[in-house]
């Protein structure tokens, strides 16, 4: 884990594609590489539920999907942005990486530990990580999920 958390975003990124983890492998088609615009808007919107906020925060949030591999769907790249609030996480549903284009956010893990992240900071949240994630300003974060 300390090597991926010292590799530059585009190294760790490109590396992640070049090895076929964000390609689609299809008989009939060969895997290609898939460039990333992570200046594209997002386009669709949603709101997570009562249960997952705290405060006053709405819940909505904005997102486009980038990529979904075709064999997993689950493996997937896109541009977020939401906040600030509050949210509370039970159990994180899948592995995640993130690199924070913009904004504010301090994860508090389970057990206290408070971490605070800021524009261009990454890392990791593990599948069945709990704690509260909260947005201090509005942030925009690029996500690929494994």
């Amino acid at each position: 884990m300390k090597i991926i958390q010292h590799l530059p975003a585009a190294t760790l990124i490109g590396s992640l594609i070049f090895m076929g983890f964000a390609g689609a492998t299809i008989a009939s088609e060969p895997p290609v590489i898939v460039p990333l615009d992570l200046s594209e808007e997002p386009e669709l919107s949603g709101q997570f539920p009562r249960s997952f906020r705290e405060g006053d925060f709405d819940g909505k949030y904005l997102y486009k999907k980038l990529y979904a591999a075709r064999e997993n769907p689950n493996n997937r790249s896109g541009i977020w942005e939401g906040g600030p609030g509050v949210l509370v996480i039970e159990s994180y549903r899948i592995n995640e990486y993130v690199e924070l284009l913009s904004g504010t956010l301090t994860t508090v893990d389970d057990n206290g530990m408070r971490r605070t992240f800021g524009s261009e900071d990454r890392f990791i949240i593990p599948k069945g990580w709990k704690g509260r994630w909260e947005m201090e300003t509005r942030i925009r974060k690029h996500y690929l999920t494994f």
